[in-house]
């Protein structure tokens, strides 16, 4: 039952870790960016060195890639005749490992999208797990559960949530002490209660959970 109830905690792990794997793209893509910029500066608008805004970075995660070639592309166009000559270089030099701009940056706009989609999926399943009603879940799938409707008084499947869950309890708690199968245990005291006539007290499966001197001999 434990691990039935950590399924939402497992799910929320999950997506923060997916969470933080897309932002650690985006911060490197960003860091690609700022190299870009610096380069800019330096060399195609020649500022001195007390004016530049960006610091040069010695090295980056993701040398030559398609973020870097993207958006340093995107960069020279817009400086015009400037930038024509360093285009023509970075277009050699792509060339030089058998890729094409274009592709390139179609590539790096899909890349872009990709990474949109992805962020916005996992936070709206985020909230989505926020409004889930895991009590309905957990009774759901638990096979404890499904195993306690079958008692043969028909008490069990009429009681409210919270006594359903001390029932589950005792059961848990007699596991823990026996290191026996919670479904084992269920199963014995649903085959306890059949043994009796129907409407006495034996004939509920809370008789044997509940009373000490049964729960030990489960």
């Amino acid at each position: 039952m434990d691990e039935i109830w950590n399924i939402s905690l497992f799910f929320k792990i999950a997506l923060i870790e997916r969470i933080r794997e897309i932002s650690e793209k985006i911060y490197i893509s960003q860091m690609q960016k700022v190299k870009v910029e610096s380069i800019i500066e330096r060399l195609v608008e020649n500022k001195p060195k007390d004016e530049l805004r960006f610091v040069p970075l010695s090295k980056t995660h993701g040398e030559n890639s398609y973020t870097f070639i993207e958006y340093m592309s995107y960069k020279l166009k817009k400086y015009g005749k400037r930038g024509i000559a360093y285009l023509n270089i970075l277009e050699e030099e792509i060339e030089k490992q058998g890729l094409v701009l274009s592709e390139v940056i179609k590539k790096e706009h899909f890349d872009i999208a990709l990474k949109k989609v992805a962020i916005g999926n996992a936070i709206r399943s985020m909230h989505a797990l926020q409004r889930m009603n895991f009590s309905e879940v957990f009774e759901n799938i638990n096979g404890v559960e499904e195993i306690l409707k079958q008692d043969p008084s028909g008490i069990y499947d009429k009681m409210d949530y919270k006594t359903k869950e001390n029932y589950r309890n005792v059961i848990k708690e007699i596991a823990d002490k026996t290191k026996i199968s919670e479904i084992y245990i269920a199963k014995k005291a649903i085959n306890l209660a059949r043994n009796n006539e129907k409407g006495t007290k034996n004939n509920h499966v809370g008789y044997y959970l509940l009373d000490k001197r049964y729960s030990r001999a489960i």
